[in-house]
């Protein structure tokens, strides 16, 4: 480098370090500013309602009542009753009592919390989180600014200035929508409340103050990227062996696959020439691919580039491919620097695909020659993330020279993520024998997520027990699964013995899927229910789902069977992957003989590609570690494809009750129900009277009863006096 350029780099440098304390100085203002004129009593009200409840923030502090009212007794002791004296004392108590308590306590009350300004960034610079502000906040980065995912406030826009209110951990607690005139609202994060005309107006002093934080944000979104640079370019001393076991302690994943990433980062730090040029990471959501790839690039102080589609795609043909060239020439431009590429199957996609537009072929093309155009030994390293590899341009795919797979976490791992978790959420609790088993098939997201709500709505001095756990996970996995119906449980099932016992026996395997398959035990993947219509088999299937705990998806016909060749095959497939996501879980399909019904013959190409794509995704070539428990359900056993059939080699038949099945049936359709007769005597007699009948022909039966009885109560004009009697189930 010329004494020139390296005179204009030191001259830059400068610059940018006077431009980081100036941010930072101005940063510091902030919050004394905005404490200064906020923190006062009608704010203190409105967060300690919110804290505590209604109908107690009008109260004094227990702390001022108790010092008023021992001067209160003192004076009353102390100066002679009648006196006029003790009554100016009394008075001057409460006055300042009253001082204290509306100007002083609220700001003690408050001192600990953060006050904030922040600017509502436009939504094509927030990217996939439409709620983001510039804000700065004192202590945090070089320049004390930053940007943050907020909560939505009704009426605030892209360029709006707010100020935010945080409790002492730094949770948001409150948004003060800011205003050149009248009075201010404000939104109340835990009761959800948006209070207009809350807070006075704002004075000249903190509106100037407003607008000069509008122009640092202008400050630092312009020099933030080459402040982050002058600080990656600097020297930096390589990390020593204990702070790189120490940032890979945090990722949890099995030894051989982090001794194996370990080596692959120390070939790309050595510059050597066996060092990988690309790594794939791929694996289902929520894994750790991206911590992953923070790992690497901490653990060997280099320089690190996250790029997602929207960093790469431009508003015109011509745009994506300069972005793409802009950004390598910043990648070579570092000793050692990491492409980071999230969701490659969006950024990468297949050209020539249905999928694909110009703009992402671009992306590809301009990627690949920008790959290639430097020798093998290289300064840059791509490492790319993906749930669906297969969707990656197979060139792109081939440039992967290292492809890892990152599967769920084993058992030891969700324990040690879980502890983690509990520990970074202020929650040391020691876990449950069963969270390992409870916790199968979650993803790292999943037990981050699962720890959080934990901590959120558990009593942090009570254990953590089997059943609490159990309680969680079961709702957590709810919120992907098809809504059952809750009422159905063993005790609602009437079935035969054996029966029970198989169905208690295939909940017990999958509940523990982990746990057997280490012992060898082979888990089944699949049961088919069959028989006459109305006998109970969907009944069966949400019964499972609900005792089982585990995910539950059911498929319709509409949800696979699609309007153009190739799309019904494609649904099969997104169906088995969603399953997959959170296996082991539960994939029903009822009526499986109208999707699946024999080749040949007269089936239409629609249910060929179905039955195709169902038996490689049930048991084909392609080996799937997840754990998906296929339950289905047919009325006609013989118009279903016999190479389904085999891989649902596990059948139950479910036949029409018999006598006493159909007594057992009433018995529990007919509890709670208002009766005009003695329930046991009664429900023998309708037994009786039910030969041939299934379960939904006793519920339609017992559906026309309770219309005649309701009729009856209309007529008579008293609706509480409904009853059924048994006249009312006569033909």
């Amino acid at each position: 480098m010329s004494s020139s350029a390296a005179s204009r780099q030191a001259i830059a440098t400068t610059d940018l370090k006077a431009v980081e304390s100036e941010l930072d100085r101005f940063s510091r203002r902030i919050d004394l500013s905005l404490r200064k004129h906020f923190a006062i009593r009608r704010l203190h009200r409105l967060l300690k309602t919110a804290r505590y409840g209604q109908g107690v923030a009008w109260l004094p502090s227990w702390w001022t009542a108790l010092a008023a009212a021992s001067a209160l007794i003192v004076i009353g002791v102390a100066v002679e009753s009648g006196s006029v004296l003790r009554y100016w004392l009394m008075a001057a108590v409460m006055v300042v009592a009253f001082l204290f308590e509306t100007r002083i306590q609220p700001r003690i009350a408050l001192s600990a919390y953060r006050f904030r300004l922040m600017r509502m960034v436009a939504a094509h610079e927030a990217g996939e989180y439409p709620h983001t502000y510039t804000v700065a906040r004192v202590n945090e980065g070089s320049t004390g600014f930053g940007t943050l995912h907020w909560k939505y406030v009704r009426g605030v826009e892209p360029g709006d200035i707010v100020a935010s209110i945080s409790d002492p951990k730094d949770r948001g607690l409150a948004i003060i929508v800011l205003r050149t005139e009248g009075w201010l609202p404000i939104v109340v994060w835990e009761r959800d409340l948006y209070q207009d005309n809350a807070l006075p107006p704002l004075p000249e002093e903190i509106k100037r103050l407003a607008q000069e934080f509008g122009t640092a944000c202008d400050i630092y979104r312009n020099h933030a990227l080459k402040i982050e640079r002058s600080r990656a370019l600097r020297t930096v001393p390589a990390a020593k062996p204990r702070q790189t076991e120490a940032i890979w302690a945090q990722i949890a994943l099995p030894e051989a696959t982090k001794s194996r990433l370990k080596a692959m980062a120390k070939h790309f730090a050595d510059g050597s020439a066996s060092a990988a040029r690309g790594l794939l990471l791929y694996g289902p959501p929520g894994t750790g691919k991206t911590l992953i790839a923070r790992a690497l690039a901490d653990s060997i102080d280099c320089a690190f580039f996250s790029l997602s589609l929207p960093d790469l795609k431009a508003g015109y043909v011509g745009q994506s491919g300069e972005k793409v060239r802009e950004i390598w020439n910043r990648a070579l431009s570092e000793p050692r620097a990491i492409l980071f590429v999230d969701e490659c199957e969006g950024v990468f996609g297949r050209r020539g695909g249905t999928n694909t537009d110009a703009f992402s072929e671009e992306i590809v093309n301009a990627f690949i020659a920008q790959w290639d155009g430097f020798d093998k030994q290289s300064s840059v390293w791509v490492v790319g993330a993906s749930n669906r590899r297969d969707l990656i341009d197979p060139a792109v795919l081939s440039r992967f020279d290292d492809q890892l797979q990152i599967g769920l976490p084993e058992e030891h791992e969700r324990l040690d993520i879980l502890r983690r978790e509990f520990a970074r959420f202020g929650r040391s609790m020691s876990l449950p024998d069963q969270a390992a088993t409870s916790t199968q098939g979650m993803s790292g997201r999943d037990l981050s997520n699962l720890a959080k709500r934990i901590a959120r709505e558990h009593d942090a001095g009570a254990p953590l027990t089997n059943a609490i756990l159990d309680t969680h996970t079961a709702t957590f996995r709810k919120q992907g699964s098809t809504a059952t119906d809750a009422s159905a449980t063993w005790n609602t099932l009437v079935l035969s013995e054996h029966t029970l016992k198989d169905l208690r026996t295939t909940a017990g395997l999958l509940k523990n899927a982990d746990a057997f398959l280490k012992r060898g035990i082979g888990v089944p993947r699949g049961l088919l229910l069959y028989g006459p219509p109305g006998t109970g088999k969907t009944q069966i299937a949400r019964t499972l789902a609900n005792e089982t705990g585990l995910r539950f998806i059911a498929a319709s016909t509409a949800d696979i069977k699609q309007g153009w060749v190739g799309q019904s095959g494609q649904k099969v497939r997104e169906l088995f992957e969603r399953a997959r996501e959170s296996a082991p879980s539960l994939l029903f399909i009822d009526e499986i003989d109208i999707i699946a019904g024999s080749r040949g013959g007269s089936g239409d190409s629609f249910t060929n590609e179905i039955v195709g794509q169902l038996l490689q995704e049930m048991d084909g070539a392609k080996a799937q570690p997840q754990h998906v428990f296929v339950l289905a359900a047919t009325n006609r056993l013989d118009q279903v494809d016999e190479a389904v059939l085999s891989r649902l080699s596990k059948r139950i038949e479910v036949p029409l009750p018999d006598a006493d099945g159909a007594k057992r049936l009433l018995q529990v359709m007919l509890a709670n129900k208002p009766l005009a007769f003695q329930a046991d005597a009664g429900i023998a007699h309708l037994a009786g009277y039910a030969a041939g009948m299934s379960g939904r022909d006793l519920r339609n039966w017992i559906e026309h009863a309770e219309m005649r009885a309701v009729h009856r109560a209309i007529e008579a004009g008293d609706p509480d006096s409904v009853a059924i009697s048994l006249d009312d189930f006569a033909a």
